[in-house]
């Protein structure tokens, strides 16, 4: 493999190991829209990464770790008004590890979020307010016990952005 050593003989015997501690990583990244006339378009997103990183843990051992990212969102976004802009979106995001070659034994950490948005922007004779609710549902697998495996969080936000001149203002509010 390819790489330099990931820990050099300061570090001590047992976390020492002199071979070469290589990296591989292939992505993809694609991105598509559509617009149905000037007011309304639909987006999409979609990303791929995998790699493996090798590690050092001691002499006769070679650690390494398998790794995979994918990220995935699809979006409407609109006129419901002249002043009104609104975007409706869908998204998830997954990242997968899994350790081997440790003289510990395997083990893997497993993530997955999905995210359920709703934003809105609409023109005001003061600025532009900005509101909208929001859903992220949180996952983890992963081989060591955690108390909690799953949670989600719900937000409602709305703030207000504005200049006259040399001046501007913005206040927001946030509700998790």
């Amino acid at each position: 493999d390819h790489g330099f050593s990931a820990t050099n003989p300061k570090a001590g015997l047992y976390t020492y190991n002199p071979d070469r501690d290589g990296f591989d990583q292939t992505s993809v990244n694609l991105g598509l829209g559509f617009a149905f006339n000037k007011d309304w378009r639909v987006d999409t997103q979609f990303l791929q990464s995998e790699g493996r990183t090798y590690t050092d843990s001691g002499l006769g051992s070679n650690p390494y770790a398998d790794l995979k990212s994918q990220v995935a969102n699809i979006k409407l976004t609109g006129k419901l008004l002249p002043n009104w802009t609104s975007k409706v979106s869908l998204g998830q995001s997954k990242d997968q590890q899994k350790n081997g070659g440790s003289p510990f034994g395997d083990s893997h950490f497993n993530t997955t979020q999905t995210e359920y948005k709703w934003d809105n922007e609409i023109g005001t004779a003061v600025g532009t307010v900005l509101a909208g609710v929001e859903r992220l549902e949180q996952k983890v697998d992963v081989s060591s016990d955690y108390a909690q495996t799953r949670r989600n969080i719900n937000a409602v936000f709305v703030g207000l952005n504005g200049s006259a001149g040399a001046h501007s203002w913005q206040a927001n509010l946030r509700r998790d």
